[in-house]
């Protein structure tokens, strides 16, 4: 009868002690996170978002030769999205620096700022990555 005391109470104390523990907060990789970052870090996450463009671009090829509607998205995506799997890491994670520099822009989830990196990249009109930075920021206001 004992030891069926003893199990509860110990759940209690355990739950006691994780709760006194303090709370770890995650935030999205955004330029708040972004600028704090370690060069090596932020190396690692270009590298990594490259090679899953890259995926994707190649199931996309695929996907391209299904019909005439899925060959449209594929080529929209690319327009939007274009390829800078040619461009030295070092450069793109200047690019996304220089980016966060402005404060207006720290709310922005860094995917989405590679993407404006990658139109300045690829020579898209400045007016296009302003307008296309705009929608962003309205988008990512938080709190």
């Amino acid at each position: 009868m004992k030891q069926w005391l003893v199990v509860p109470l110990l759940a209690v104390f355990a739950l006691c002690g994780i709760a006194q523990q303090k709370p770890i907060y995650t935030t999205a990789l955004n330029g708040e996170s972004w600028r704090g970052g370690e060069i090596g870090i932020k190396r690692a996450y270009v590298g990594g978002f490259l090679d899953a463009s890259e995926l994707h671009r190649v199931q996309l090829r695929e996907v391209q030769k299904i019909s005439k509607e899925a060959s449209d998205y594929v080529e929209g995506f690319e327009k939007n999205n274009p390829d800078i799997s040619g461009v030295k890491i070092d450069t793109i994670v200047e690019g996304v620096d220089r980016f966060y520099e402005d404060y207006r822009n720290r709310k922005i989830h860094a995917a989405y700022a590679l993407r404006i990196v990658s139109l300045e990249l690829t020579g898209h009109a400045s007016a296009e990555v302003e307008a296309e930075t705009l929608k962003l920021r309205r988008l990512s206001v938080t709190e």
